[in-house]
């Protein structure tokens, strides 16, 4: 039956097209639902089985053992620090113990800065031998017993660390016997150390 009135024509042919609009946004909004686990559920779960099938280079870098080369490396490197160290002191030391052997003339200021300077090395040893390189196929003159009797090596270097503090103390004083009688004690130091802990020439 039509309706002869143009206006209400009009207002029926407008419903029609909303309704059909409005059954075309749900089914869009349907259609967009259902697809979600495609994109997201589905996609996810292949995201996350990769993850736990493939761990990071982080992880795997922490989970794998130091190889024996890395090792060797790491030794060879501690035995350089602390030859350096050792090499340092024996520098800063050589002048004074001359001195001390009439093998060179008294030098005050000499021994003012190479006291310091000694004291300083001193308290690098702890750091410079706490690599346990036992074991190890690097070249050294340090013995085993080092890391085996730590409390007994700490000992000498806390001896070596006050009697090169106590040099230079007496160096400030411009003392000559008080000085030489200081750097003695501190070559005595010295060779008890080497004595005890390092391998004979």
């Amino acid at each position: 039956m039509s309706d002869g009135n143009p206006v209400r024509r009009e207002i029926s042919a407008t419903l029609i097209t909303l309704s059909g609009a409005a059954r075309m946004k749900k089914s869009y909004r349907l259609v967009a639902f259902l697809t979600l686990p495609v994109f997201f559920g589905c996609g996810g779960s292949e995201q996350t089985a990769a993850s736990d099938a493939a761990p990071t280079a982080a992880q795997q870098v922490a989970a794998e053992p130091i190889s024996a080369p890395e090792i060797d490396r790491a030794s060879q490197r501690a035995a350089e620090v602390r030859q350096s160290v050792l090499k340092l002191i024996s520098n800063n030391f050589g002048p004074m113990r001359n001195m001390a052997r009439k093998e060179a003339p008294f030098d005050a200021p000499v021994v003012r800065k190479n006291s310091l300077r000694l004291h300083q090395l001193s308290l690098m040893m702890a750091d410079a031998f706490a690599t346990d390189t036992r074991g190890s196929d690097v070249v050294t003159e340090a013995l085993d017993v080092i890391w085996e009797t730590p409390e007994a090596f700490a000992g000498k270097i806390e001896a070596l660390t006050t009697a090169a503090g106590a040099l230079a103390e007496s160096a400030a004083s411009a003392d000559e016997a008080s000085i030489l009688a200081a750097v003695g004690e501190l070559g005595q130091k010295c060779g008890s150390c080497h004595d005890d802990f390092r391998q004979d020439d």
